[in-house]
């Protein structure tokens, strides 16, 4: 195990040496090393936890989108692309164009934070532990505290909007302390504010470079959701109305799965690597993968 201060090599997750990983999970030495890491180390190890477990990853995410998606396509069929003006349609619109884009992300994010744990101790991402956030507690605190963070963030915003980015900093791993510690809401905000602390540039960093990665995703979903862009690209390609809106299902949702899943994975690496810096965190999973090798012995 690697010190506090120390930057080892790197270890694939799940390496070639590592006997049916899917099944018995990794042992010590094909597991990454526990130490503090920089803004591009937690992308890379996001982005490898994406590529070994891509179904607990990539495939909750796209379980989520793909109906969202769908939801919104009915909504462009039935009663257009444009902001409604009718009771229902206004509903409708709320649900599918508001609510979901902010609802899904968050569940996601939440979901992989238990699969990055998973990951980081060397055991096999459970379908159980991945769909755990849907459970009705869990869920219900996850709602409490979305709701917590946005009228904290809120608030910030209208002082000023200083405060409110501060606040979107200081909350920023407080729905991961929720699922992983299994805290109440308050105590997850606690939990942030304490871990976060000197964290800002990496924070503000890995949220830049996070975007700037993500936007070949976000980018063309943004287009396609824009009626004016939509219009600008259906006079401009051979496709009808009906073909389009289909092209938009498919990437849409192919896009918003792996833009999510990512940044749900980034966004518990780095609660992990404030956990590590503040609490030793890294003694203790590397206590809990020694306990793991003994009783697996």
């Amino acid at each position: 195990m690697a010190g506090p201060g120390e930057h080892g090599e790197f270890v694939p997750l799940l390496s070639e040496s590592t006997p049916d990983a899917s099944n018995e999970g990794a042992s010590a030495a094909d597991l990454p090393p526990l130490r503090p890491r920089g803004i591009g180390e937690i992308l890379d190890l996001a982005m490898e936890i994406l590529r070994s477990r891509p179904l607990a990853c990539f495939g909750f995410s796209m379980a989520l989108w793909l109906p969202a998606r769908l939801l919104r396509t009915w909504y462009n069929t039935s009663f257009g692309l444009g902001p409604p003006d009718e009771v229902l349609p206004i509903l409708a619109y709320a649900v599918v164009a508001m609510i979901l884009p902010i609802l899904i992300p968050l569940v996601v994010s939440a979901a992989l934070a238990r699969v990055a744990h998973d990951t980081i101790q060397g055991r096999p991402a459970s379908r159980a532990s991945t769909f755990a956030v849907l459970r009705p507690g869990l869920f219900l605190r996850l709602m409490l505290i979305t709701f917590l963070i946005a009228m904290l963030t809120g608030l910030g915003v209208l002082a000023c909007v200083v405060p409110g980015f501060y606040l979107s900093w200081r909350l920023s791993t407080a729905t991961t302390a929720l699922v992983v510690e299994d805290l109440t809401p308050v105590s997850a905000v606690k939990r942030s504010f304490a871990i976060t602390r000197g964290t800002f540039l990496r924070w503000l960093g890995l949220a830049v470079v996070q975007q700037c990665m993500l936007i070949p995703f976000s980018g063309p979903v943004a287009v396609l959701d824009d009626p004016t862009l939509r219009a600008e690209v259906l006079s401009s390609i051979p496709l009808s109305a009906p073909a389009l809106e289909l092209l938009s299902l498919c990437l849409a949702t192919l896009f918003l799965s792996v833009a999510t899943a990512f940044a749900g994975l980034a966004m518990a690496v780095f609660y992990f690597d404030c956990r590590v810096r503040v609490d030793g965190f890294d003694l203790d999973m590397a206590l809990e993968r020694l306990r793991g090798e003994r009783a697996g012995s």
